[in-house]
Order: structure tokens, then C-alpha cells, then sequence
């Protein structure tokens, strides 16, 4: 079955042996186990496909694993007898075909806080073309760890704002599967808890010819160079200096580091090296204040011999980048040591560069950057076309065949683009195969149709065609209709368009899109209760830390108008009054008069507050609070 757009399921009546599956820990053999695409189907590398066993043994999850390719139409699904059960028994040989088309939005499964790495990790039920838009903790926006590939999960760092022990509300939208099925809005929260346990060592391990990873239990507050002083490196009995220590490029947690050494210092004896490490006693700390216990380790190191060969070949979407993917990383060497031939014929035109992003591939691209024509591409690596990165070992020759499919006619949809660079203000553009469409005022001017983070959008609403082709429209959020995202600055919010037609009768394709929202809802007070000859207000959001604070009596009464029983409080000869946050409350201000009798503040009688238009006081997203709201102080 198929479960989503990058995954299919094989259920087994008993448990297989994952050896007979599996020519590594997650690639398939393809003897085994094959996935076909039919006339119809999007286009899939076998290279693509990783597998993972169920606990039981009977369920196989396959994932196809590449940025750009998944699962859409009708393939064939083979399972031969070379695969074989736990009890060593061939399973029965099986053919199936499958349609896939994903119908179901993705959505949030799981929101989690790991103290020891200071990160929230959010599990999706399927994967994501990229992360989300929309992103906020307790309603300020905060920004998840960069993927690359197909998103499974979010991660990101504690916001400084929230304190451990602390429970705060998570919203999350504005993202598409790969079928382009958006992501439910989730609500919910995540509580941070504290992490007192000691720091240490979780880990040493070979990672290339000249470099240890040394992994932490835990995030840690000291830099690269800190590791390097905690740790002592021995090597036959002698005191051995790494050439450096970095923080681990991939890491994104701040637990791992990479120590560095030169081949010619390590293998200047033969093709492995003993060392002993040892890490001092409270060397480190972790983001806690908590200390690293001593440990001690041995590594043998061992020099890479092997030579880079060659895994597998992909083609891009776009068909203009043929993927050749090595077994560990590589440079070019010489690029005329690549053949390339389409259905037996010299290509030529061509450019081999190892990709950007990721090492272990060199593409391939034609130098006026069109696609690739449609045939099957035979190509040819010479001897010594590559080398690794660290010991300069030399590919093989070898040889590899890829399929670039000719372009399918695409039946036409009408779509929805939505931008709002300025806040509260969005536009809607409806096309057809790339051109303006018109759009019928009965649905495209409906409030109905239209959603933000998921919400119908707010009464008051304006709603209208940007001009006479109806192709565009316009919306404007009222005022007292926004509370979050800063006055100047705004934050991404998600809008939505369905139902949405033309007088053809052709529905556009449910879209989302991000847009910038900001505060345009004033703080407003609420309550106010004399203390002595103060006052407290209370306002229902928190304030400006700034404006909320007067250094005089004047500038106090600017903001708000102030009666004891009759008689308005006034700057008086020598009456004097500060206001200034309470201290551990933001939504809170406390006014303190010094001789009050003079400004005529007199906390024995009635005491009545009014915000006026004439301050300044403005709440945390710096909109001005609320005017003319009257409330009576209570003892």
C-alpha cells in the first residue's frame, strides 16, 4: 500500500530475514525487492529507495529518499523468492501493481523538548518539500534548523524568552507534501524541562583517515578551541597534538566536534595508529552549568585505502542534472575522463561538478543550462576521474547507465499565487497554464473561501478586484483584528484560497501561501487597584517596556487622565509621579505620586483612570494601547 507520496508499505505473513532485504543497513536489493514506474507514474531511482524492517520483522516501510522524486501514479511492485523468511524459507514470489495519489494532508504527530541539547523536535506523520512557513512559540516566531532533502521532522533552539520549566503553546502551518497537500495547523505546546545530569563523553568514532568525531551527551557552552584544551591525546605513550579541533559542520545540536590530524603524523609508521583520550575533570560545562565527569578512551585509527566507486545515477525532475553518487566524497580530478553517450552517441557540451550541497555527487550539466535531451545516457568514468577528499585514492574505471524520460502533456489547472509583502494587505493571482485568468466575483470575492492560519478571516474583512480583468484580488484585514507580529515588521502567517472558480466552472487547486500579518489590536486596560499612594494598572497584553515607563508627572499624565473623586490629579507646584512596569509582570504598570496633596492624587477617595490618545504607551508588538477606556480603582 501507499501510505503517502514518499513511502509505500509490504506487510509479510512472517518475519523476514533483513539480510536476504537488504545489501546494507536501508538499501534494497533490487534482486529482491523492485519498485517499477508505469507509462503514467513520476519517474523513481531504485538508488533512491531505502528500506526499513518493522520491530516484528513483517512490515517493510520504503522511503524514497531524494529531495526531488516521489511516488505518483501506477507501479509494480516485485518481491522474489530470493527473499527469504526468518526460518530460512523463500518467501513466495509476488507481483502487484499499486496507483498511488496522496489525498492526505500531512500533519503534526509530536512535539518534544530535549534539555541535554536545548532543541524542540517535532515529528511529522510524512514528509515535507520543505519546512514551514509559520513557525511560533508562545506567538512570536522562531525559526527551525535548515533540512535538506524531504523533512520528516523540525527541530529548533529553546527562544531565549522561555525559561526551563516553563510549558508554552506551539503553532505550526504553511507547508506541502509532496503532492502538495497542505499541512494541517497545529496547535499545542511543549513543556522545557531542566536537565541536571553530569556532561560526558557519548561518543568517539573514525569518521575519515585524519578525523575523530567526539560526541557530548549534551550541548555544551565551550567552543572548539575549549575541547581542545579538556582533551589530552596520547599515542605510543607520547603526548600526540591533533592539527585542530572544529565543531562538527552537520551538527546542529552543539554537541559534536571533529579532531583533526595529518596522515603524515599518523601513518607515518604503517596503516593504523592507537590513541588513548582522555577528557579532565570539570573541563566543560554544559548549557545547564552542569560539568563533565574525567573519562578515558582508546580509538585505533585506521587510514582509508579504498578507492571512491561509483553507487548510483540520478536524474533531476528538471531533467537537467544527471546525479552520478559515489560511496564517500569526491573531487574531480579530470573531467575529460568523462564519456558520456545518449543512445550510443558522443554528448558533448558538458560540465562534471561536484554538487554544492552534498560531495559524494558529481553532476552532470550542459553548459547553456537547457535540460538533458530524452534518451538513455551511457557514461563512462575513467580511471582516475575522482578522488577521495582525504587520502586522493582513485576510482576504477566504471560504467553506469541513466534514463532521462521525455516530457508527458500536463493537463491544465487553474492555480492561486498569494503574496503579502506589506502587512495585513494580500493579494490572490489566479492563472491558467501560467496566464492571467478571470475569476467570477460570486466565489473569488467570498470571505468564506479564504482562510488565515486556518481561521476564517476576521469580520470587517475588505475583499475587492484589484482592477477590471478580476484576475487578482485583493484583502485587507480591519483594524483590532491582528495581535501579533511588531508594528514596521509584521511575521509570516498562512492564507488559504479554495473554492474559488472561473465562469468556466473550473475550481483552482486549493493553495496556501504566506503573507505578513502585524498588530493592529491596542493593549487594553482593564483593571486598576491603589496601594497606598500608588496606583497599579492591568492591561490584557504586555506592554512596551520603553514607552510604558514616565520619568515625571507630566509625562504621566500625557497617558492617561487621573481623578480622585472629583478633582483631576494635576503636575501640581512640587507634585511629582514615575510609572514603570511591576517588576516580573509586563502587562502590569505601577504610578507613584510623591506629595500627592499637591497634585491633588488623594488615594482615600475614589480613584478613576483614562487612557488618552495623547500618549505614548504602546503595547509589546508597539501599537499603540487603547483610548478612552475609563476604570475604577479598587483598595
Amino acid at each position: 500500500m501507499a501510505i503517502n507520496a514518499k513511502q509505500l508499505v509490504v506487510n509479510f505473513s512472517t518475519a523476514i530475514d533483513k539480510d536476504t532485504a537488504f545489501d546494507d543497513t536501508t538499501k534494497l536489493i533490487a534482486t529482491g525487492i523492485k519498485v517499477e514506474e508505469g507509462t503514467d507514474a513520476s519517474t523513481i531511482s531504485s538508488a533512491n529507495l531505502k528500506g526499513k524492517l518493522s520491530e516484528d520483522g513483517k512490515s517493510l516501510t520504503i522511503t524514497n529518499d531524494n529531495a526531488t522524486e516521489f511516488f505518483n501514479g501506477e507501479y509494480t511492485v516485485t518481491v522474489s523468492d530470493s527473499v527469504k523468511a526468518k526460518n530460512g524459507e523463500k518467501v513466495a514470489p509476488f507481483i502487484t501493481k499499486i496507483k498511488v495519489e496522496d489525498k492526505v494532508a500531512p500533519t503534526v504527530s509530536a512535539v518534544s523538548y530535549d534539555a541535554a541539547t536545548d532543541k524542540v523536535t517535532v515529528k511529522l506523520s510524512e514528509a515535507l518539500k520543505a519546512l514551514p512557513d509559520v513557525l511560533r512559540v508562545n506567538g512570536q516566531p522562531v525559526t527551525a534548523d535548515p533540512k535538506t532533502g524531504p523533512v520528516t521532522e523540525l527541530t529548533f533552539d529553546r527562544p531565549a524568552s522561555i525559561t526551563t520549566g516553563e510549558t508554552a503553546s506551539v503553532y505550526i502551518t504553511g507547508a506541502v507534501d509532496y503532492n502538495n497537500n497542505a499541512l494541517t495547523a497545529f496547535n499545542g505546546s511543549v513543556t522545557f524541562t531542566k536537565d541536571a545530569s553530569a556532561l560526558s563523553v557519548a561518543s568517539i568514532t573514525q569518521t575519515d583517515s585524519q578525523t575523530l568525531t567526539v560526541k557530548f551527551n549534551k550541548k555544551i557552552k565551550e567552543n572548539a578551541g575549549g575541547v581542545k584544551d579538556a582533551l589530552t591525546i596520547l599515542a605510543d605513550g607520547a603526548t600526540f597534538a591533533p592539527a585542530s579541533v572544529v565543531a562538527t559542520p552537520d551538527d546542529t545540536t552543539g554537541t559534536s566536534f571533529d579532531v583533526k590530524f595529518t596522515s603524515a603524523d599518523l601513518y607515518a609508521s604503517g596503516t593504523t595508529k592507537d590513541l588513548n583520550l582522555n577528557l579532565k575533570k570539570e573541563s566543560l560545562t554544559d548549557i545547564y552549568g552542569n560539568k563533565n565527569v574525567a573519562s578515558a578512551h582508546s580509538v585505533k585509527m585506521v587510514k582509508d585505502t579504498v578507492a571512491p566507486t561509483l553507487s548510483s545515477t540520478t536524474v533531476s525532475s528538471d531533467k537537467k542534472t544527471i546525479s552520478l553518487t559515489f560511496s564517500e566524497d569526491v573531487k574531480v580530478e579530470d573531467d575529460t575522463k568523462f564519456v558520456v553517450r545518449r543512445d550510443g552517441i558522443n554528448v558533448t557540451g558538458l560540465s562534471f561538478q561536484v554538487d554544492a550541497k552534498d560531495n559524494k555527487k558529481v553532476n552532470i550539466t550542459k553548459l547553456d543550462s537547457t535540460a538533458h535531451v530524452a534518451g538513455v545516457y551511457s557514461i563512462r568514468v575513467e580511471a582516475g576521474a575522482v578522488a577521495d577528499l582525504v587520502e586522493a585514492n582513485k576510482n576504477a574505471l566504471v560504467t553506469a547507465d541513466a534514463t532521462v524520460n521525455a516530457e508527458s502533456a500536463k493537463p491544465t489547472d487553474l492555480v492561486a499565487t498569494i503574496s503579502g509583502t506589506v502587512p495585513n494587505k494580500f493579494e490572490v493571482a489566479f492563472k491558467e497554464n501560467s496566464v492571467a485568468k478571470e475569476v467570477t466575483a460570486a466565489t473569488a470575492l467570498v470571505l468564506a473561501n479564504y482562510k488565515l492560519d486556518g481561521n476564517a478571516l476576521p469580520a470587517g474583512t475588505d475583499i475587492y478586484f484589484k482592477d477590471t480583468n478580476k484576475d487578482v484580488v485583493v484583502i485587507e484585514l480591519p483594524e483590532n483584528s491582528v495581535n501579533i507580529g511588531k508594528v514596521g515588521v509584521g511575521t509570516n502567517a498562512q492564507l488559504s484560497v479554495s473554492g474559488v472558480k472561473t465562469a468556466e466552472g473550473k475550481q483552482v487547486i486549493a493553495t496556501t501561501g504566506t503573507v505578513k500579518v502585524q498588530d493592529n489590536t491596542g493593549a487594553v486596560l482593564t483593571a486598576a487597584k491603589t496601594i497606598g499612594n500608588n496606583i497599579v494598572l492591568t492591561f490584557n497584553e504586555a506592554l512596551d517596556t520603553t514607552t510604558a515607563k514616565d520619568a515625571s508627572i507630566d509625562e504621566v499624565l500625557k497617558n492617561y487622565d487621573i481623578y480622585a473623586g472629583t478633582d483631576k490629579v494635576v503636575a501640581g507646584n512640587s507634585g511629582s509621579a514615575v510609572a514603570d512596569l511591576v517588576a516580573g509582570k509586563n502587562n502590569e504598570v505601577i504610578i507613584t505620586f510623591t506629595n500627592p496633596g499637591d497634585s491633588k492624587f488623594d488615594a482615600t477617595k475614589t480613584i478613576t483612570v483614562e487612557t488618552l490618545s495623547t500618549g505614548d504607551i504602546k503595547d509589546a508588538n508597539l501599537f499603540s494601547v487603547k483610548a478612552g477606556v475609563k476604570v475604577t480603582a479598587t483598595k
